[in-house]
């Protein structure tokens, strides 16, 4: 008796989560995979898992086709591949970020092809996958499903299928999701990377305050590039990070009043530690003025820009309070001192 044919489901990209995902799904659906860029440690890959590496017309004949590339590469990806898209194809992305691939995926897919965006809210070191083993644990992970386009049953189906695999399904618009995910995943892997520069690894004094903190170091095992994608494109990760700024500032402020006994040395440590902080940032703009001198001079582009000069002011004079006589002095001295340096500069 011939067996039950699989459904097919098409994956674009084979990075770290796309080895994962085709091998979840390789168990229940015949998966082909479309890359161009297999190493041949990933052909051989391909091979022990059995998945079919397939040309450009045949991964359209799948009823469901994941994109697991970068956010960076995403958009173009959709724009790509829209034409050849089959009426009633299912098309997902699984990014880490949710607004703008859904907002992509409705903008440039017909009206005929169903969609809905993902993020399973795990990687290759939550799921403990090994790939010489070609193992991983699901239970109790997330993964968050944002229906944009789809049918109701066929969602519960697909619903079905990842409770049957032990995962949380979380329904949530695309905007919820950032508004989380900001949090949770961006900021947190931001936070992480910050703790690990730093330095802030074993020692032989601990807590357990401490050892909780280092726990947010499996995040780095995750690629650069989920970084900068969670961070670039995630529309309110820049807000988390200037209220943790303020929050920082708040704490700072009460650790200094109760260094000083008087008011007076109170306000004037303060001013120390803002006059410090401005030293810095000057120093460390005219080295970055430097640079830009340095390009400048080597593709020939004249030091003065009038243009970004008052692009600068105007903008200064928007965004503060300050007397605008005071900005606008403020910045002719900046200016002036940052072209200084850009003249100095060597071809770099």
């Amino acid at each position: 008796m011939n067996k039950e044919k699989k459904n097919q489901v098409g994956i674009f990209g084979f990075g770290d989560f796309g080895r994962l995902l085709a091998c979840i799904l390789n168990k229940n659906f015949e998966v082909k995979l479309f890359d161009y860029k297999l190493s041949p440690a990933d052909k051989k890959l391909t091979k022990k898992l059995k998945l079919k590496i397939a040309g450009w017309p045949e991964i359209f004949q799948s009823r469901v086709i994941v994109l697991a590339v970068p956010i960076s590469q995403t958009q173009a990806l959709i724009k790509k591949i829209s034409s050849q898209l089959k009426p009633g194809t299912l098309l997902l992305d699984v990014c880490s970020v949710k607004v703008l691939p859904c907002k992509w995926l409705k903008k440039y897919t017909d009206k005929d092809i169903q969609i809905m965006g993902t993020h399973p809210m795990f990687g290759p070191a939550s799921a403990n996958f090994n790939l010489d083993k070609l193992s991983y644990r699901l239970k109790d992970l997330q993964i968050v499903l944002c229906p944009l386009r789809i049918k109701k049953n066929r969602y519960e189906k697909i619903k079905k299928y990842l409770t049957d695999l032990e995962l949380e399904v979380i329904k949530a618009t695309p905007s919820e999701h950032d508004h989380q995910a900001a949090k949770c995943l961006g900021f947190m892997h931001y936070l992480a990377r910050i703790l690990w520069t730093a330095e802030f690894k074993e020692q032989q004094l601990t807590t357990k305050g401490y050892e909780h903190l280092k726990a947010t170091y499996y995040t780095i095992k995750d690629s650069w590039q989920l970084l900068y994608d969670m961070n670039n494109y995630n529309p309110y990760v820049d807000q988390i990070k200037q209220k943790f700024n303020r929050a920082q500032k708040r704490i700072d402020k009460r650790i200094l009043q109760a260094k000083n006994e008087s008011r007076l040395d109170y306000y004037r440590q303060s001013i120390n530690a803002i006059d410090q902080k401005l030293l810095e940032l000057l120093e460390e703009r005219f080295k970055i003025t430097t640079r830009v001198g340095a390009y400048k001079k080597k593709r020939n582009l004249p030091i003065l820009d009038s243009t970004r000069e008052k692009q600068l002011t105007d903008r200064a004079l928007k965004q503060s309070k300050l007397d605008p006589r005071f900005i606008r002095d403020f910045y002719r001295l900046i200016l002036n001192k940052s072209y200084e340096t850009q003249g100095q500069t060597k071809n770099k």
